[in-house]
């Protein structure tokens, strides 16, 4: 079957992003159920159909294939929904960079939220939504090698509450500096809102605002590239950014760098530091920076309202877990734990849902921090 089959090639425009999901819930779940409960038949679903014309693909993005599977297991009123996947479950953190991460039997609902917008690719949130939040059946993570339904991971709408970390890499932090006239902040975010600019952290003080924004990912490697008339080579990116190497010495920096064959077509326009400061994760000042065109378009704006200084390679570190609602004491535990490894936080919010505690850290100190952080702050209180 394929999914969109189901639809007309007007239906996209006939419902509003409101009620599209819910129409089309409704629509899968009859399609299916008529053509199976007849003769007991099984239903093999192409779950990512493309980009092509009327596709929902469009709206989605990454996380197709768990979406349509949740819209399934909702419009069939199914009593949960498995994901299959290539890891055992939900862990505490990415085993690949914590050797004693583990895996957690559940989590709620909100809490596999904040990990996937902090970095962490769970579950889609509009899976979570559909399927948890408005259809209140649950979703279970399970490793397709293993088979074992009893293993992996199961979110709910409610549960004990367990702690994560995880790490958002890309980021650029943007500070304002003005005189905090009436309006300016909501100045601020008029110019954030007409250049497209997702912000993921704020944090204010009297004369300043801070803005902590996630850049798209970059490509593994561009051609050789010739800038202020040296010559450097790229080698891979890493979390949205590409080391750049001088050919003939051994001095290494690193950029944000983004080349197409036509410069033109770019997304990514180069910034100089002419009237602003760029400054790299040791705080180092650099004489400009590669960012996308829209927040290029966005810095410009905001030099009219304030003095700006532009930090690069940036890197957002989240712990999560319902736990930590009116507790007392962890972000202590938290500034202590980095600060014993040496590690500088630029920036730090709690949630209004008091769920996360959220800090921006150089990019250097990433690995250390997440480590430090899992071993510390998540194993011993889940292990309480």
């Amino acid at each position: 079957m394929y999914l969109d089959s189901v639809f007309n090639k007007n239906f996209l425009q006939e419902n509003d992003q409101g009620e599209l999901l819910d129409q089309v819930t409704m629509r899968l779940g009859n399609y299916v159920r008529n053509r199976t409960e007849p003769e007991n038949k099984s239903v093999v679903v192409t779950g990512f159909v493309g980009s092509i014309p009327g596709s929902l693909l469009s709206r989605v993005g990454r996380g197709y294939s768990d979406l349509t599977a949740g819209l399934l297991a909702a419009g069939l009123n199914s009593p949960e929904l498995i994901i299959w996947k290539q890891v055992d479950g939900i862990l505490t953190a990415d085993p690949g960079r914590c050797p004693n991460a583990q895996v957690l039997p559940s989590i709620t609902a909100d809490e596999a939220d904040e990990l996937t917008f902090y970095g962490s690719e769970v579950v889609h949130q509009l899976t979570i939504k559909q399927v948890i939040s408005k259809h209140q059946k649950p979703i279970r993570i399970v490793n397709a090698k293993c088979r074992d339904r009893s293993k992996g991971t199961i979110i709910e709408e409610s549960g004990p509450g367990r702690r994560m970390v995880t790490t958002k890499g890309g980021v650029v932090i943007v500070h304002i500096k003005g005189d905090r006239r009436r309006h300016w902040t909501t100045q601020i975010f008029k110019v954030c809102e007409s250049y497209n600019i997702a912000v993921d952290l704020v944090t204010t003080s009297v004369v300043q605002i801070s803005l902590a924004i996630a850049l798209p990912d970059l490509p593994t490697s561009t051609p050789a590239s010739q800038h202020n008339g040296a010559s450097y080579t790229l080698g891979k990116s890493a979390n949205g950014f590409t080391r750049r190497k001088r050919l003939g010495s051994i001095e290494e920096q690193w950029f944000e760098f983004y080349q197409q064959d036509s410069s033109k077509d770019s997304d990514w326009v180069w910034i100089g530091n002419d009237d602003f400061k760029v400054m790299d994760d040791d705080n180092l000042p650099l004489n400009g920076a590669w960012v996308t065109k829209n927040l290029a378009g966005a810095i410009d704006a905001f030099k009219k309202l304030g003095q700006v200084t532009l930090s690069i390679r940036q890197v957002i570190l989240s712990i999560v877990g319902r736990d930590m609602r009116g507790l007392v004491g962890t972000a202590a535990e938290l500034f202590q734990t980095l600060a014993i490894e040496g590690v500088n936080i630029q920036m730090i919010s709690q949630g209004a849902s008091e769920i996360n505690i959220t800090t921006v850290i150089g990019k250097k100190d990433e690995e250390r921090a997440l480590r430090a952080v899992h071993d510390e702050l998540v194993l011993t209180t889940n292990q309480k």
